[in-house]
C-alpha cells in the first residue's frame, strides 16, 4: 500500500508518471505478484513509454487467480488492452477485453467501475449505443453508481435528451456521497 500510495502521490502532485513507475517497480522487487502494484506498473509504465514492460506485467497478472485481482488490476488492464487495440500494435481483440470485463463483474460485482470499463470499450470501439446500454444496465442494477450516472447524464445532455438526463442528475444531487466519487463542480 505504501508503494502504491507514494506512486499515486508522485503522479498526481508532481505530474511525474516516470517517478511513479520507478516507485512501483521498486515495490515489485519486494512484492512481485501484488496485483495493485502490477496494475500501477501497467498504468504508469504505459504513460512513460515502457510498453514492452507493460506487456510483461500484464502477462504476470494473467498468471494470478482473478479472484485475487483488485479493481485496479481489472480496470488498468482493460485500459491497457484498449490502448493497445487502438494503436493497432497488438493482437488483443474487443472480445478479449469484454471477457475481462465479464470476469471483473463476476469477481467484483459491487464495483460500478466494471460497467464504466465496459462502456469505455464500446465507446472506444465505435459501438456507442452498446456503451449507453451498459450505463443504463448499471443504473438499473445499482442503488448508488455516481460515475455511471454522471457519464450517462453527460452523454444524454450532449445528445439533447434532457428528459433522460434529468432523473439521473436528480439522483446525483440526492445522494451526498456522490461528491466523493465524482467532481461536484462538473456535476453541477
Amino acid at each position: 500500500d505504501d508503494f502504491h500510495n507514494f506512486a499515486e502521490t508522485c503522479s498526481k502532485t508532481l505530474d511525474d508518471n516516470k517517478a511513479a513507475y520507478d516507485i512501483v517497480c521498486g515495490g515489485l522487487t519486494i512484492y512481485p505478484t501484488n496485483t495493485d502494484l502490477l496494475a500501477d506498473a501497467i498504468k504508469y509504465g504505459y504513460s512513460c513509454g515502457e510498453k514492452e514492460k507493460c506487456e510483461e506485467y500484464y502477462r504476470t497478472l494473467l498468471t494470478i487467480d482473478k479472484a485475487k485481482w483488485t479493481w485496479r488490476a481489472f480496470s488498468f488492464s482493460i485500459d491497457y488492452l484498449l490502448d493497445e487495440w487502438s494503436s493497432n500494435e497488438s493482437d488483443y481483440s474487443v472480445e478479449s477485453m469484454l471477457a475481462l470485463v465479464l470476469d471483473y463483474k463476476r469477481y467484483l460485482p459491487d464495483e460500478e467501475d466494471a460497467w464504466i470499463s465496459e462502456h469505455e470499450i464500446y465507446e472506444g470501439t465505435n459501438q456507442k449505443e452498446k456503451g449507453i446500454q451498459v450505463l443504463e444496465e448499471a443504473i438499473g442494477v445499482f442503488t448508488f453508481c455516481p460515475r455511471c450516472w454522471l457519464r450517462y447524464a453527460d452523454l444524454m445532455i450532449d445528445r439533447g435528451e434532457y428528459a433522460k438526463a434529468e432523473p439521473v442528475v436528480k439522483k446525483m444531487l440526492k445522494y451526498p456521497k456522490t461528491k466523493d466519487k465524482v467532481n461536484p463542480s462538473y456535476m453541477f
